[in-house]
């Protein structure tokens, strides 16, 4: 029976000796996978830093061009209320001359027509007496 016990504690412990074998070789592996990871994830770390340095350097581009489209779309708007402003300012005189000279050219008118008229009149006139 004590043979039998003997043998018995020998198996159990080569049994706890082997798993306890396996078990560091285990915790070996799973270090190893634990530093992979650990490099992994280091380096996405620095390539989403990287990624996260240009998209702000082109964001800030992008905001720069932003910028100086609104600048320069500000500056066209300018100028166009200044061209606005100037045919404005043409149309008033326009509007001026015209009222200004459509009187006397009407005046002129009318007595050049009146003149005729009058030039007319004399002839027949002066042909029916005659005649």
């Amino acid at each position: 029976m004590e043979l039998l016990l003997n043998i018995f504690l020998l198996i159990v412990y080569l049994s706890l000796s082997a798993f306890l074998i396996y078990f560091i070789f285990f915790l070996k592996r799973l270090l190893v996978s634990i530093k992979n990871i650990e490099n992994n994830l280091e380096i996405t770390s620095k390539n989403i830093n990287q990624f996260l340095e240009q998209a702000q350097v082109t964001l800030n581009h992008y905001s720069s061009l932003a910028q100086n489209i609104n600048s320069e779309l500000e500056q066209i708007s300018s100028s166009l209320e200044k061209f606005k402003e100037t045919a404005q300012d043409y149309k008033r005189i326009k509007d001026k001359v015209v009222n200004i000279i459509e009187e006397p050219i009407d005046e002129i008118q009318s007595n050049v027509k009146a003149v005729f008229k009058g030039v007319q009149v004399f002839f027949q006139t002066l042909f029916k007496r005659s005649g």
